[in-house]
């Protein structure tokens, strides 16, 4: 119900093993996270007249400048691979010359 407070109590792991331990009061070194209820907004339809224009989609922002690098480590990888391959190719050349 609107005005209710939820009480998360968590635990934080660290990978030295020490546990912080998220449970306590607000006023606490640790406060247990906590979120306070409010009653929800009228939906828009209720608010806004019939004859409303459509909202217009927000221009969605480019996504952030790649600087290449992984287009960089795929095309190493590529040729790692590919001179893997011919090293072992001749190897099995090799074998089969002597066998």
């Amino acid at each position: 119900k609107a005005g209710d407070t939820l009480t998360f109590k968590a635990l934080q792991n660290y990978s030295n093993g020490e546990i912080a331990r998220w449970i306590g009061a607000p006023d606490a070194d640790k406060p247990a996270p906590q979120l306070t209820v409010t009653a929800a907004d009228a939906p828009a339809a209720a608010t806004t007249a019939a004859t409303a224009t459509p909202a217009t989609p927000a221009a969605v922002a480019p996504a952030s400048s790649d600087d290449g690098s992984s287009d960089t480590l795929s095309i190493v990888a590529l040729i790692v691979g590919a001179l893997g391959l011919l090293a072992g190719g001749a190897g099995l050349a090799a074998a089969r010359k002597r066998a």
